[in-house]
């Protein structure tokens, strides 16, 4: 298993980084089955709804997205009232509105369409009139379709803007092209330029009714496999493994021409193909789908870091064993970034820009600076300061460091691994130092991950995931694409498939140690089979949940008296431990879905920016945020309260906590006075002079009943040295009075 690294000669386009940038097509064919009501609704309406929800969201998260919908197979009813634009040079095809930013004209327009159709304006169902088929006097035509796609190809190149480009295919039709073999090679040829492209076509089949009884009928995808399956739609996974397989011979050639478009490197992380056993071509999708395919698409890949995952690193048979990871994020809630003051302009909103000015206090004049000042840097100014960076120490004593050793901690890492030095010096003034320095402390450089070992799943507990855990996967560009690596190991996809494989069967996971970033703080990880963590009914990738573990900052934070006394200071009652486990098999929780349950605040203040910019109706909401937590809070009271086993379990735990905490030795210092923690008592003033008053504040703790008069004037009788004129100030020179006196 060599290591590939590539130099710094090369050019630096092949390491440059790409802001995300989606275009999203939605092409629907509106077929019979797509018009018909079932269920109270249609597949059209539906499909529309769902992409009305799903750019309200994305003007949130993905504000550059661009969206585009466009039908073909249908016509226009005659008395039409939707806004709908007829494609040149392709019959029966419309678009509601071409592939562009997200923008308000665009969402109004298909929100009111929608609302128009929910308030009874209009009917989506009848505003298009399909093409049957299965009718020749339809207007149908096999030809739409192959046209389209050119068409919308050409759209594709224009927008350079949109880095990542898809088409969402949705059709019910299992006859597109009626069995026409010149149009079927027209489809070929058009999948094939696709791909070429790399525009990834994400075909969706619906359930395919009959319109006169409703019913659902059979749906023949031979000929969406025929088309798909025998292109070069899989040619992108092919050429990687067979750039893998020849890295030994000619793979540096093969590699420049590989990476020979700077745009091809990025696209190839997140375009993928179809496959003969892929989900697409086992079902059709149906109405309640939808809306979760379509929101399936605001899922982008985000990567975290790309590193090297050191296997084994030593001299010996078997050294220098590894493969190069990346590891995605798996959910990130949304998170208000800093105000933009804007104004209206046209249809539009523009930022503002604030400019600061330096005026003269005296005289109220501009302040000019000096050239010199606007050059330096805030580094340069603060090395003209003489600011450096430095690790204190006890006592006051401070370690100051220069650049140099800055960088060098920033970029280095002690793996406490010794190795010799054999390599015999020319010099032989320098034998005796030679002989000294027999051994030095091996280094690595940030970003890397080292394996430690293996443990048995069963050793993993839940409760040490610390923070959200990140998904591992193989780089299959062998990090030639990473701006901090320049280079990795090659056949990085089958060292991991090896890995993982092992780990699934021996069912194992793996302990790392590292920084995965180059600054980050080296931590210790449980990497973790990510079948041997999800249910097999829930869609996950295969790859490893890479969990922060326990590990020196966290075991300092610790309390100083566990540390001292180990496990001697948290030893549980075998009883009380049984009756917590009696209690909690009573409750069940369903497994959370981060994405469920959303920053409440920054989702209303959209929702109101929606409803003013899209002028719609706002409905009144309750903005209590404690409200659904009463609701679970209820519903568990109510629980408990029903079931006598719980209220005595309950009962139960409470009276032996209680008894725990009476039989609890004090972990209070020996050294802390006696009289600061009695219990503050209330005590009854009636009938008692201004100085026994005083004596009884100070007997019971509790100076709440005094008065700055009463102080005053027993300070002034016991002469009294106050340093102060402060309640507080008197009460500290009578308390220390009293201590010495009584």
């Amino acid at each position: 298993m060599s290591y590939v690294y590539e130099s710094n000669e090369d050019s630096e386009d092949t390491f440059k980084q790409y802001e995300i940038r989606e275009g999203i097509v939605f092409l629907v064919d509106v077929t019979p089955s797509v018009v018909v009501v079932n269920e109270g609704t249609s597949q059209l309406y539906e499909i529309l709804a769902a992409i009305n929800d799903l750019m309200s969201e994305l003007i949130i998260t993905m504000p550059k997205t661009g969206i585009g919908i466009y039908l073909y197979n249908c016509t226009t009813a005659k008395d039409n009232k939707v806004n709908v634009k007829p494609i040149n040079s392709v019959p029966h095809a419309y678009k509601l509105f071409g592939l562009a930013d997200l923008n308000i004209h665009n969402m109004k327009l298909l929100n009111d369409f929608l609302d128009d159709h929910r308030n009874g304006l209009i009917d989506i169902n009848k505003a298009f009139i399909p093409d049957d088929p299965s009718k020749k006097l339809s207007g149908f035509d096999p030809a739409v379709l192959p046209k389209l796609l050119t068409k919308l190809m050409g759209e594709l190149n224009k927008k350079s803007k949109y880095n990542l480009k898809k088409v969402v295919w949705f059709t019910s039709n299992d006859n597109p092209l009626l069995g026409d073999e010149k149009h079927k090679e027209s489809m070929w040829r058009i999948i094939n330029d696709y791909s070429q492209n790399y525009y990834y076509i994400d075909p969706i089949f619906l359930d395919k009714f009959d319109p006169s009884l409703g019913e659902k009928l059979p749906f023949d995808m031979s000929i969406y496999q025929d088309i798909f399956i025998n292109t070069n739609y899989l040619n992108n996974r092919k050429r990687r493994a067979q750039v893998d397989d020849d890295d030994d011979s000619d793979g540096k050639k093969k590699r420049n021409d590989y990476l020979s478009s700077n745009s091809r490197g990025f696209k190839d992380l997140l375009y993928d193909g179809l496959s003969a056993n892929s989900n697409k071509f086992k079902s059709t999708t149906i109405t309640k789908q939808i809306r979760a395919s379509i929101f399936r698409l605001k899922e982008i890949k985000r990567i975290v870091f790309n590193c090297n995952l050191i296997l084994s690193d030593g001299e010996e048979t078997g050294g220098n064993l590894g493969c190069t990871v990346k590891g995605y994020s798996i959910y990130n809630h949304e998170s208000i970034r800093r105000t933009k003051h804007v104004y209206p302009h046209l249809e539009h909103l523009k930022p503002i820009y604030l400019d600061t000015v330096l005026i003269k206090e005296s005289l109220g004049d501009p302040l000019e600076l000096p050239p010199k000042h606007h050059k330096k840097s805030q580094r340069q100014r603060e090395e003209e300061a003489s600011v450096m960076k430095g690790l204190e120490l006890p006592k006051e004593k401070v370690i100051y460091f220069n650049d140099e050793q800055v960088s060098f901690m920033k970029s280095s890492i002690f793996d406490n691994r010794m190795k010799e030095n054999n390599t015999e010096s020319l010099d032989d003034n320098n034998d005796e130092d030679d002989n000294e320095m027999k051994t030095n402390v091996s280094l690595s450089y940030a970003p890397y991950l080292k394996l430690l070992g293996f443990r048995d799943i069963s050793n993993f507990q839940p409760y040490y995931n610390l923070v959200p855990p990140i998904f591992v996967t193989a780089d299959l560009d062998n990090g030639l694409r990473s701006y901090s690596l320049g280079g990795g190991y090659s056949n990085s996809f089958k060292t991991f498939s090896a890995l993982y494989q092992q780990c699934l069967k021996l069912k194992k996971f793996a302990l790392v140690f590292g920084p995965y970033k180059r600054n980050a703080t080296p931590c210790l990880y449980g990497m973790i089979p990510s079948l041997l963590t999800f249910p097999s009914d829930l869609r996950f990738p295969e790859g490893f949940l890479m969990v922060r573990l326990p590990w020196l900052e966290d075991v300092r934070s610790l309390p100083n008296d566990y540390i001292d006394q180990g496990t001697a200071y948290s030893s549980s009652d075998n009883e009380l431990v049984g009756k917590f486990k009696e209690l909690i098999n009573h409750f069940s929780m369903d497994a959370i879905e981060p994405k469920e349950f959303p920053n409440p605040a920054l989702n209303y203040f959209y929702l109101i920016m929606k409803y003013n910019l899209l002028q719609m109706d706002i409905t009144e909401c309750d903005l209590t945020v404690e409200d659904k937590l009463k609701e679970i809070l209820l519903n568990n009271r109510q629980l408990i309260m029903n079931d006598d086993t719980i209220l005595d379990l309950i009962k139960d735990i409470k009276l032996h906590l209680v008894q725990e905490l009476n039989d609890m030795p004090s972990l209070v210092p020996s050294n802390v006075k006696k009289s600061k923690l009695q219990v503050q008592k209330t005590f009854s003033t009636e009938n008692l002079s201004p100085d026994e008053i005083i004596q009884s504040c100070f007997k019971h703790q509790d100076w709440k009943q005094s008065t700055v008069a009463m102080l005053k004037s027993f300070a002034k009788l016991k002469s009294i040295v106050v340093d102060g004129k402060t309640k507080q100030a008197f009460i500290d020179a009578i308390s220390n009075y009293l201590e010495g006196g009584i």
